[in-house]
């Protein structure tokens, strides 16, 4: 490898100072996230393809792909009559028989393709057109091409180091051709810089497939990595503690990072396709490991330092305040509720502020506790906010809590935008004013002309709807607060643990005996007399419905029902005998609370929605649900908007109203819904088919990010390195482990030793 081998290059190194990374690759690279060649090396494969297996040319099959080992025979560059067009075909032979090789316009190969020299061929045999018949029924068009009797520094004619666009441009369609099987696609030829002196890099083994970065294909990709792998050497520094790596039986961090993109195909090494295929090698098993060890090493740190924060009050939880708050509380707490609420009041009344997050499905009966916490915050002289992401949502909570601490004598104020005039002017005065009252508001609260005298609770409903600035923002104004984060979106463990790894937790996994199990069906488009005529019954024996849509008013997009249109379609059509309401986000506030009203005391019995009816709808009458086009929707929405039936006593009903002709992908995941009640495993299996990306992008501003590791997917290792990270940062302050210095770097901490 020449030059590569004697640039002396560490992971912290520009990626320019990369053999073949010239201005123009580096810049895309930069525009794709990787500036060091640490970033290039983490952009680990997507999958893996086993081309470790050579098959014999008597033994191949057409439309199977195969890696032949051959020596080339009487390769020629052939001109056609067709202007621009020629192709490069050669006879390869490994013994057992013969096949006809072609490489459509690529004349270059003519020169590099000699007689009697031997490389790795992969492929996909096809049936030869007529004429071709010489040497059997069988030809490889394009076949990926490694030779391995002397290689070769440059395959297209220029200098190994070059940042030379046609060779990208090869080596893409190169890619291409080979793994999406089309003909006429250029293929270059690798050079032999492979992990081994003797290993190939492309064919002949497990070949590591990567996503595309910066435009460069998996076969510049892998070139470039194994590249930066030789200057690297042995100077890729292991920073986790070495008594964790022995402890875990985790393999050093260099042999990872080798292993995962060029691991070996010898069965003797212990390594079985399928491990990496599943991510479960003991290469990504180390490097998902590491990365969940510096999140939740960091993550451990912010809780403990918070925890170390004193406030400048503490709560008192008399006898009186109980009795007056069991007094007001229309029905009996469950065990779940109790246990919750016993945790939020010993974090009250100690001396840090409270960092919580509260989860519960929905119809838990999260709001309640909310209630009760910003009533006891109340009654010790401070001043309570609770943020909703809507206006709606804000709005019913304003009406719950009003309903239910006023009689006891608390205030309860609503702020939205929508709040003006004199309305507006009691609730900023009495907040500036030191007033002791509890505010329930929007992104209103943010607003920095609002300032609050005594803020002691903050509690933030749909957490999950909110940037960590927001919320930061209304902590802020007052001075170290108690916070009380609540999700209806149930989040599993191991994603909790990453998302919300510095709150304590708390989970209300019961439900109130009131709530009834919802009966969700799938129907299809054929089925919407059936579903409509159900749905008349239901208002006949005087309960009331929901339909919701995913579009206010229709547009181009793909002809889907819109709420709007389809409210005077309904009204006219077939439930003309009823009273038909009308709910969307674009509405004022006033007439919201005009059909929020007219809704919740019966005078509208179907209410065509959007998903502004996901929270802060609270009708017991209310016993169907129907989603149009549900395969819109996430899971965990879906679920959510369910929640909005079942809150009384009787039967309640949730019908997934699908198009025809949804994929089968869709009707899978909808399949979910309709047997699965519990949140919590909606939620996992939500996640695990679309991802944790955006909760992770929004939530973990500062922490390191995860390139290998899902928490979902890879749950077991998150609670592992959950555990692990505390123990080991408990004896580092106890003085009985040693903290390596590359470590406290990377969790933003100086000084250390090296263990």
């Amino acid at each position: 490898m020449g030059a590569a081998l004697e640039t002396d290059i560490s992971l912290g190194s520009p990626v320019e100072t990369l053999p073949g990374i010239g201005p123009r690759r580096a810049e895309r690279l930069r525009e794709a996230g990787v500036v060091t060649v640490e970033d290039l090396l983490f952009h680990v494969p997507f999958r893996y393809e086993d081309r470790s297996r050579c098959a014999r040319i008597a033994d191949l099959v057409p439309g199977l792909p195969a890696t032949i080992r051959a020596r080339i025979l009487t390769p020629r560059l052939v001109r056609t009559r067709r202007q621009g067009f020629s192709f490069v075909q050669a006879v390869l032979d490994d013994g057992s028989g013969a096949i006809r090789a072609v490489w459509y316009n690529q004349p270059w190969l003519a020169r590099v393709l000699q007689a009697d020299r031997t490389g790795f061929f992969h492929g996909d045999p096809r049936v030869a057109r007529e004429g071709h018949e010489g040497l059997g029924a069988l030809v490889l068009q394009n076949p990926e091409i490694e030779l391995i009797d002397g290689g070769i520094r440059a395959a297209n004619g220029v200098e190994d180091g070059a940042d030379n666009e046609a060779e990208d441009g090869a080596d893409n369609g190169a890619d291409n051709g080979a793994e999406n099987g089309g003909e006429d696609v250029p293929v270059t030829l690798a050079s032999q810089e492979s992990p081994g002196e003797d290993e190939p890099l492309h064919t002949g083994r497990i070949v590591p497939i990567y996503r595309s970065l910066g435009g460069l294909s998996s076969r510049s990709l892998r070139r470039i990595i194994a590249r930066a792998l030789a200057a690297l050497g042995d100077r890729i520094e292991d920073f986790l503690p070495s008594e964790i790596r022995r402890k875990l039986s985790l393999t050093w961090r260099g042999s990872a990072v080798r292993g995962i993109h060029f691991p070996p195909s010898d069965p003797a090494a212990g390594i079985s396709f399928e491990e990496l295929a599943d991510r479960t090698s003991p290469f990504h098993r180390r490097l998902i490991f590491e990365e969940f060890f510096l999140m939740q090493a960091a993550l451990v740190e912010r809780h403990r330092l918070a925890r170390s924060e004193s406030r400048g009050f503490r709560y008192r939880f008399t006898q009186e305040t109980r009795a007056k708050l069991a007094s007001l509380l229309p029905f009996a707490l469950t065990a779940a509720q109790k246990r919750v609420l016993r945790e939020i009041r010993d974090d009250m009344e100690g001396t840090s502020p409270m960092n919580r997050l509260l989860q519960g499905d929905v119809g838990s009966g999260k709001t309640v506790i909310a209630a009760l916490a910003l009533a006891i915050a109340a009654d010790n002289g401070l001043q309570g906010a609770l943020m909703a992401p809507t206006e709606l949502l804000a709005e019913q909570h304003h009406r719950h809590l009003q309903a239910l601490l006023g009689p006891g004598g608390w205030t309860v104020l609503l702020l939205t935008s929508s709040v003006r005039g004199a309305a507006r002017r009691r609730v900023v005065e009495a907040l500036a004013g030191g007033e002791t009252v509890i505010v329930i508001g929007t992104h209103a609260l943010l607003e920095g002309s609002l300032t609050f005298s005594r803020l002691g609770l903050v509690v933030v409903d749909e957490e999950h709807r909110f940037g960590v600035a927001q919320r930061t923002l209304l902590r802020a104004k007052g001075y170290r607060p108690d916070l009380l984060l609540m999700t209806a979106t149930p989040i599993p463990r191991s994603l909790a643990l990453t998302l919300y790894g510095d709150l304590d937790q708390s989970v209300l996994d019961q439900m109130p005996p009131r709530r009834q199990t919802i009966k969700t069906l799938l129907r299809s488009e054929e089925h919407r007399e059936r579903v409509y005529d159900g749905i008349r019954r239901e208002l006949e024996d005087g309960r009331q419905a929901f339909i919701v849509y995913p579009l206010v008013e229709e547009s181009d997009r793909g002809g889907m029902k819109a709420a709007v249109e389809m409210a005077d379609r309904l009204q006219t059509g077939p439930f003309s005998g009823f009273r038909v309401g009308l709910l969307h986000g674009r509405m004022k506030s006033e007439e919201r609370g005009v059909v929020m009203a007219a809704f919740a005391q019966g005078e509208i019995h179907l209410l065509v929605a959007t998903t502004v009816v996901e929270v802060g709808i609270d009708v017991p009458n209310a016993t169907v649900l129907v989603v149009e086009h549900p395969e819109r929707f996430g899971l965990s929405q879906l679920h959510q908007l369910r929640g909005r039936v079942g809150r009384g006593s009787a039967k309640s009903y949730c019908i997934l109203l699908a198009p025809e002709g949804i994929s089968e992908e869709s009707r899978r995941r909808l399949d979910v819904l309709v047997s699965e009640s519990d949140g919590f495993r909606i939620a996992e299996k939500d996640l695990l088919q679309r991802g944790a990306g955006d909760l992770l992008g929004t939530r973990q501003h500062g922490l390191p990010e995860l390139r290998i590791g899902e928490p979902v997917r890879d749950a077991v290792l998150m609670s592992l390195a959950r555990k692990e990270a505390a123990s080991w940062l408990e004896r580092v302050e106890a003085g009985e482990a040693r903290a390596p210095r590359a470590l406290l770097e990377r969790l933003g901490r100086g000084g250390g030793e090296t263990s």
